[in-house]
């Protein structure tokens, strides 16, 4: 699939952009570096300062889409800070840092799971 979500407003002049997709063999959210080119560091992503430069960014993704190596690709904006780069929505802050917001805690591997204990009768 491919994503292709535009924000319009005010700071349509001043836009900065990264390319980012789920890498399709393990699921992990990768930022587009360079032509066939995927990387977990958000840092290390290719900015897009032009409406030009992300289509054109897009254009070569969608090969690597094509190509099977990734899949939901979307660009999303960002800005670059003293912290290096911050995506500007709260879903893709969430993405960057590893989602999801609700953490599932699970018995440690190799656990014994007593049923009679464990077992809630409602």
């Amino acid at each position: 699939m491919i994503l292709e979500r535009s924000r319009k407003g005010a700071n349509d002049t001043a836009m900065l952009q990264i390319i980012t997709a789920n890498r399709l063999t393990d699921g992990r959210i990768v930022y587009r570096k360079a032509p066939g080119v995927w990387v977990g560091d958000i840092a290390s992503a290719a900015r897009c300062t032009t409406k030009e430069e992300a289509a054109a960014a897009m254009d070569s993704a969608k090969v690597d889409f094509a190509a099977n190596l990734v899949v939901e690709i979307e660009a999303i904006e960002v800005k670059d800070g003293p912290g290096g780069l911050t995506a500007v929505t709260n879903r893709d802050r969430i993405r960057v840092a590893g989602g999801p917001t609700i953490l599932v805690s699970a018995p440690p591997a190799g656990t014994a799971i007593n049923s009679e204990q464990d077992d809630v009768s409602i």
